[in-house]
């Protein structure tokens, strides 16, 4: 069985983004972040607490 292909949108401004998940299930997931290197990790963060690290951005 194969992995079926996530896909993340992202809405960057100056101080924070914004990012949509489709998951596997067709569910969408949403979430704002700062637009920092914190943010950036904490991202990164919630991309694997959703098990999308192979999600195409």
């Amino acid at each position: 069985m194969t992995n079926p292909t996530l896909f993340v949108g992202i809405d960057v401004a100056k101080t924070k983004f914004d990012v949509a998940l489709l998951n596997a299930e067709g569910k969408y997931r949403s979430k704002v972040f700062p637009n920092t290197p914190v943010g950036h990790q904490q991202f990164l963060e919630w991309l694997t607490r959703h098990d999308a690290q192979e999600a195409h951005l």
